[in-house]
């Protein structure tokens, strides 16, 4: 195989530097989509953990709710067996 002329070389100079600019683009794109994932990632952690905090809140009514409604009966029968005495 022969030496490149100055003509080829210049072409492939050419090629090479379209091909970097190419690359460099898709590192932009890439870096640019890494971070709108991070963000959406960021959001679906935020929401998720907004849910679970209303979950557990409820779940913490509920059960609440559940004590009192025991208590409530517990204090009723002891009232009504006190009553029942008089």
């Amino acid at each position: 195989m022969g030496e490149l002329g100055e003509g080829e070389v210049n072409v492939l100079r050419t090629e090479i530097s379209n091909v970097v600019k190419q690359l460099e683009k898709i590192e932009t794109t890439l870096t640019r989509q890494r971070e709108e994932t991070r963000e959406d990632i960021k959001r679906i952690h935020e929401r998720l953990d907004a849910q679970r905090d209303t979950v557990t809140r409820k779940e913490c009514e509920e059960y609440r709710e559940k004590c009192c409604a025991r208590q409530e009966s517990k204090t009723r029968n002891r009232t009504t067996r006190l009553l029942a005495h008089f």
